[in-house]
């Protein structure tokens, strides 16, 4: 603070600004770096829709278009639920991790095939099927809990995920692929 009064009272001498235009300007880029900081900080958090092509129709992400290694899916572009995840819509991705919300009930065939760099998948308890392939070739994911929602996991779906050490599948599953 005897910085400030010191700075303020060089500068009120020589007429360039008053004690209170100083104290207001220094609030001022307080308040613009917390806003900036904040800004930051959400926009990592959720992903934009604009990084995805969706299906309106559908309700279906067809392709992730982003760049981002941690993708959190949104439960609704342009207002449309998002209820599937389509086939190949991440294949071959970049991702380290990513969020799929609540609003998903199918993980299309492919999905996330060949996400070499997928560590970490959050399911959500909405989704009911895993299609054919989905996380085949993920080579770093190392371990995945399915919810109690699902009741069907298609062929290969695992398939040379060589760091996969744990998968707990749950007892509702009904059918599962080979």
């Amino acid at each position: 603070m005897d910085k400030i009064n010191k700075t303020s009272g060089v500068l009120k001498e020589k007429g360039i600004f008053s004690t209170r235009t100083l104290r207001v300007a220094i609030l001022g880029v307080v308040i613009i770096t917390l806003f900036s900081i904040a800004w930051n900080v959400g926009s990592w958090a959720s992903t934009p829709e604009s990084d995805f092509k969706f299906d309106e129709l559908t309700g279906t992400i067809i392709r992730y278009k982003g760049e981002d290694s941690n993708v959190e899916i949104p439960s609704e572009i342009e207002g449309v639920p998002v209820t599937t995840i389509g086939e190949g819509a991440f294949q071959g991705c970049s991702l380290t991790s990513i969020t799929i919300p609540d609003s998903v009930t199918t993980i299309g065939d492919f999905a996330f095939r060949g996400c070499t760099s997928l560590t970490s998948i959050t399911i959500p308890d909405s989704v009911t099927t895993i299609g054919e392939d989905v996380f085949s070739n993920c080579d770093n994911l190392t371990s995945i809990t399915l919810p109690d929602s699902v009741t069907t996991i298609g062929d290969n779906v695992f398939w040379e995920c060589t760091s996969l050490t744990s998968i707990k599948i749950p007892d509702s599953v009904t059918t599962i692929g080979y």
